[in-house]
């Protein structure tokens, strides 16, 4: 199987935010809970997500993120 160079062109970041535009109202993800997000919906989160990390780090080279 030949893989196309082109399918290397964006990062992780940027494929999500392109299928996530293509497939906002379909299901994305589910936690543990049984509860699921669209692909608008967390695609939305991660924006508000980076923008409190980037105002709560502004100034440092290096930041470090402990999730749940």
């Amino acid at each position: 199987m030949e893989v196309k160079e082109k399918e290397y062109d964006f990062s992780l970041a940027e494929r999500f935010v392109c299928t996530a535009r293509r497939n906002w109202q379909k299901r994305c993800i589910c936690d543990s809970t049984g509860e699921a997000r669209t692909y608008g919906q967390t695609l939305v989160s991660a924006v508000a997500l980076s923008e409190q990390v980037e105002r709560l780090s502004a100034g440092q080279e290096k930041i470090g993120i402990l999730l749940p």
